[in-house]
């Protein structure tokens, strides 16, 4: 009987060993969960900065983080963007920036640190001269906004010649999940927003995408040829390198209104590259895309006065200081390159549209407030 007893003891004594170290076990086991961001694709969010509500999309790719988020009461469209990402860190770092000013989003005065645990992220954001405030994004997962997949094809050709030509297209198509009638209405939109190019738009995104890297090549091979067999030319010089990114984003996900950006860059040869990105709203409740005439009563030249108060407004501009000092011109119109937010519209420039390439893209963001005398009243109701 003591013996029995003895071996009882020890059996215990193991069994209490072996349970600590499974326990000890667990501290690593969730910072590993810490360390994985979900896998790549689009995720649409909403939480908290401080105590403001906001509307994040994200969207996760190899290279890393990029999106948007707006709060409830501005409705700026803030975007953010990673920086040296990589996905086994215990946190990731992203940069905010709420216009597209080159020497502006760079500078990593705003900047968010969120660690990644059970379908939300974490963290805090740092501004220069504030103390950090606490964030907390949680992944949507219900039919409340509209789900994507993401789409990339990257392909190059190298001629034995020297030219070369590289090309990297990333889109969204609607997720599995989507209703028939709304997925074929949504790839229409993507396909002819994101690749006008093609003459005949494919029913899918994937076959599009797909067409549109297989023209591409084909167009550049053809044409170096005849290059090649016409002129005696050096023709391994960087000029003959081409690139073209696209890059499909979603802006705004929410009261069915949907906005995508489409950012483009190319060098086909030149000085330097360049890059444009193209803006398009969506209406889903009334299924169409949203024009300057859906939206405003009066032709862009009726609101030159408001976009130059508001430019001067959120680039720092003083009154007595020239607009030139920054455009090509001392007036600025709006384009009808513009987002819908819930609460004001802004309009994006590309490069050289209105300033020099050095500046980058250029926004101007305008609350309702200050936009109703110029807004249809059909429209207005929209966010009613």
């Amino acid at each position: 009987m003591r013996h029995f007893i003895f071996f009882l003891i020890v059996a215990i004594l193991i069994s209490a060993c072996n349970g600590s170290s499974k326990k000890s076990d667990t501290p690593e086991t969730i910072k590993q969960t810490l360390r994985n961001v979900p896998p790549v694709g689009y995720y649409s969010l909403n939480g908290h900065i401080h105590q403001t509500k906001v509307f994040v999309n994200l969207h996760i790719t190899e290279q890393g983080i990029r999106g948007s988020y707006t709060d409830e009461n501005t409705g700026v469209l803030v975007h953010v963007f990673s920086i040296a990402y990589r996905p086994t860190e215990d946190s990731i770092i992203l940069l905010a920036s709420p216009y597209r000013a080159v020497q502006d989003v760079y500078s990593g005065e705003d900047t968010l640190v969120l660690a990644y645990q059970k379908e939300s992220f974490k963290g805090y954001r740092k501004t220069s001269g504030d103390a950090p405030q606490a964030v907390e994004w949680k992944i949507i997962s219900d039919d409340s906004v509209l789900s994507f997949e993401p789409i990339r094809i990257k392909d190059s050709v190298v001629m034995t010649e020297g030219p070369a030509a590289y090309i990297d297209v990333e889109m969204i198509a609607p997720h599995v999940r989507t209703s028939d009638t709304k997925s074929a209405t949504l790839h229409q939109w993507i396909v002819q927003f994101g690749l006008p190019e093609l003459k005949s738009a494919p029913e899918k995104t994937l076959t599009a995408a797909q067409s549109y890297v297989s023209g591409y090549l084909n167009d550049f091979k053809a044409s170096m040829q005849r290059a090649i067999t016409s002129t005696d030319m050096d023709f391994t010089l960087p000029v003959y390198q081409y690139q073209q990114q696209r890059i499909m984003s979603v802006l705004y996900n929410r009261k069915n209104i949907l906005v995508l950006s489409n950012y483009i860059f190319d060098y086909s040869g030149g000085a330097h590259p360049n890059h444009v990105t193209y803006i398009r709203c969506f209406d889903m409740k009334q299924e169409k895309v949203i024009q300057w005439d859906d939206v405003f009563k009066v032709a862009p030249e009726a609101m030159s006065d408001l976009m130059e108060a508001h430019f001067r407004l959120t680039r720092g501009i003083k009154p007595d200081e020239p607009l030139k000092s920054v455009l090509f011109e001392d007036k600025i119109i709006p384009n009808k390159n513009f987002y819908i937010t819930h609460a004001g519209i802004g309009f994006w420039y590309v490069p050289y549209e209105i300033a020099a390439y050095v500046y980058g893209d250029t926004e101007v963001f305008i609350p309702y407030s200050a936009l109703q005398p110029f807004l249809k009243e059909d429209f207005l109701k929209t966010f009613e």
